[in-house]
């Protein structure tokens, strides 16, 4: 209908919303084409907040596929457009998938500053939602540094304020975080406790749309419930593995290779799979 209308703006607009529906049901090929037909028709519009955007999303697919490198390559060129054009709202953003990227390539240092950056402006923007999930990439940070106390605050902060602002579907990931921090204390009584809240939330019918990483809360799920010998564990294995085989299926072969290779939850995932097959055929 806005092609019949001539009405561009809204003919981007839905094609960046065909491609939001299509990266969270993992379609990262079929998004990428949609993000690139709006960003041609931004850009033939000459708008230039609708342009960065667009970038950030071609930016958040590499990503979730894990091309880094190409990712970081996206948002450092949607920064530049939004310093340009003084949108700081997309550069927030911008600066928080910036510390998600650097996180999940091994520079956790590199997620803590730009996260810092991201807050500082969540908090001058008065932008809850996005405060709330940078206090969780923190915690991510924090814990790979071994700084258990500061990620355990940031986690605590980011299912505080998700539950604040009624986002249903995120406190999980925080959560299982938490629940990662007690086993690396030692504390399985504390994991279990963190992760049982996690579990009634699936066993409820909730979701995880929206968060960062599902397939690590399912993932935390399985380590955390095989930690205390619960027999459950090998059920949130299988919702991993399920999922991660239905996201890497519509994928061309070499970016099969870069998602299941690069993203270190679904690396963790196949070994985690292949182990317990080891382990069930050494027991026959």
């Amino acid at each position: 209908m806005a092609r019949e209308l001539g009405d561009r703006s809204v003919e981007a607009t839905t094609l960046g919303q065909y491609g939001i529906l299509a990266i969270q049901r993992g379609r990262y090929g079929t998004a990428r084409d949609y993000y690139r037909q709006a960003l041609a028709v931004a850009r033939s519009m000459g708008n230039r907040w609708l342009e960065s955007g667009m970038i950030n999303n071609l930016g958040e697919i590499e990503q979730q596929l894990g091309n880094y490198e190409a990712a970081l390559e996206l948002f450092e060129a949607g920064r530049r457009l939004s310093a340009e054009i003084g949108e700081r709202y997309a550069d927030s953003y911008l600066l928080c998938n910036m510390a998600i990227s650097a996180f999940r390539r091994g520079d956790a240092a590199g997620s803590i500053g730009w996260a810092t950056q991201a807050m500082q402006l969540a908090d001058e923007l008065k932008d809850r939602d996005l405060r709330a999930a940078v206090h969780c990439i923190l915690g991510h940070a924090h814990a790979a540094l071994g700084e258990l106390d500061a990620a355990s605050s940031c986690y605590q902060a980011a299912v505080a304020l998700f539950r604040e602002i009624r986002r249903a579907t995120m406190p999980p990931e925080p959560m299982a975080g938490l629940a990662r921090i007690a086993l690396a204390r030692g504390d399985i009584a504390g994991a279990m406790a963190r992760i049982a809240e996690v579990v009634a939330h699936f066993d409820n019918g909730g979701s995880v749309e929206g968060t960062e990483d599902p397939l690590w809360i399912y993932l935390t799920c399985h380590e955390v419930l095989a930690t205390a010998a619960e027999p459950r564990s090998g059920e949130f294995l299988e919702r991993a593995y399920q999922l991660l085989g239905e996201r890497a299926e519509p994928l061309d072969a070499a970016e099969r290779a870069m998602f299941l290779d690069n993203v270190p939850t679904n690396r963790a995932i196949i070994n985690a799979w292949n182990d317990r097959g080891r382990a069930l055929v050494g027991r026959q």
